[in-house]
Formats: structure tokens, sequence, C-alpha cells
């Protein structure tokens, strides 16, 4: 499985990322797309979570965490496990709100992505799913899928109507936020993943570019059509809680 962008075509990524995919031409920048690093692949049988985990699955799991004391709120709004950063509640655009020492999804956010997850927050959903995050690699590979698409639908720039995104250069979307999980029409690979190139941005396993980092990977609500590259990579600390990032899982073996 070839991976990333190959050197020999990042400086046609960079003049087609100022003409055509980002809002501000400020974000195309040769070290943002020297994380895209090229390479390849051997995979195993895997098989990834067609859609994000929504904000219903992951409240399910937290309350339990704090019924069991497995997990504590604390007086920020912050659900901590063993001192760790698992969610960030009481966000206007995330859905999460601490009620009465518990959780509760806002009304009409169930099925949306559960953002300002930390890193650790969804390692521990996954492994109690008897899952996992995926790797690099398997996220990349079920984006480019067989035919190497720039995009998980395919080479075609998204539009504000079927993808959950910024915008490009040539038009801002005017509602930026996250969709129901599943819900953009064209957001979606031949193999029926959903929400790769936008919604929320996704932890996934592996390397970052810091000791305590780790990748992230896709596009999100806020973010242009060149996050929404399929070779598209960012990093985070374990600990961090951003209002556009989410998480699949996966798990060994195919279906």
């Amino acid at each position: 499985m070839a991976l990333g962008t190959p050197e020999g075509e990042q400086t046609a990524a960079l003049a087609r990322c100022r003409s055509e995919l980002a809002i501000d031409a400020h974000d195309c920048t040769a070290p943002r797309l020297a994380r895209e690093v090229p390479g390849t692949a051997a995979l195993g049988a895997y098989d990834l979570d067609q859609l994000e985990v929504d904000n219903a699955s992951f409240v399910g799991w937290a309350r339990g965490q704090l019924a069991s004391g497995k997990a504590q709120l604390d007086a920020k709004g912050v659900v901590r496990a063993e001192g760790l950063p698992i969610v960030q509640t009481g966000s206007q655009n995330a859905g999460i709100d601490a009620v009465g020492g518990s959780l509760a999804v806002r009304p009409g956010f169930e099925k949306r992505p559960a953002v300002l997850v930390s890193w650790i927050g969804a390692s521990r959903f996954c492994a109690e799913q008897g899952k996992r995050l995926p790797s690099e690699a398997e996220w990349e590979a079920a984006a480019r899928g067989e035919r190497h698409a720039e995009f998980p639908w395919g080479d075609e720039v998204p539009s504000c109507e079927d993808v959950a995104f910024g915008g490009s250069a040539r038009s801002r979307c005017p509602i930026r936020a996250a969709r129901d999980v599943g819900a953009s029409p064209r957001d979606v690979t031949r193999a029926g993943v959903h929400d790769l190139g936008g919604n929320a941005m996704e932890w996934v396993d592996g390397p970052g570019d810091a000791p305590d980092a780790h990748p992230m990977r896709g596009g999100s609500w806020a973010g242009s059509a060149f996050e929404a590259r399929s070779a598209r990579r960012r990093f985070g600390k374990a600990t961090e809680m951003l209002g556009d990032v989410g998480f699949r899982c996966a798990r060994d073996g195919a279906r």
C-alpha cells in the first residue's frame, strides 16, 4: 500500500492547495505538506468501523466509567481516569454536558461525532469495545482505496452540500458544523466507510512528531478541502481535547 505524498508531487500539491483547495493560501506550506511522509506499508486483515463514534455511544460508555469509579468528573467539567483527561464537557458545539455529576447528550447532538475526546479517551473507549484505534496505514488505506484517490470518495473537490468541511479557495461553506455521522452523501468510500474527509478529524495510532504526540487523520467541519485529502496528517498531544477531533475504532481480522 502506497502512503503519503511523494516528494516529486509535493510542488504540484502546494500549487493546487493555493489555487484551489485551501481557504487561506497561507495554510499551504512546505513543512505542513512534509508531514505527509511517503512510503509503503504491508497490511494484515483488519476491520475499520464504517462510522465515527457518536455522542450517544461515547456518553453511554463514559457514564459507566463514572458510575464504576473508573473515571471522575472534575470541577472544570473534564472527565478523568487515573488523573488523565478523557473528554471535555460543556462546549457549545460538541454536545456533551455535565449534569448532576454524570453526563448527558444535548438534544439533537446524539448522532454527531464525539469530539473534545483525548487520544487517551479514544484509546480507552475502543479497548473496552474489544477494538483499538486504527493505525495510520490502515486509516489511509481505507481512505485511498484501490484507486489511490486524492479524497476518500475520489478525485473531485468537495462541495459544501456533500461534505461537512469548511470550504475551499473558491467558496467558504456557509454552515461550519459537524453533521450526524454518515449523513454527508459524498463523503463515503466505495467500501462504505463514512466521514474520512470531513466531519471530524480522527485520532489514530502511531508515532507522532514528538515523544508525547499522536497522529490525527482526515479533514473536519472546520478544515479546508486541502485538509480533506486522504494523505493529510496532523499531530496532537495524548491529552489534547479539540473541538473538531473525534475517532473511530478498528479491530484485527476481516468481516
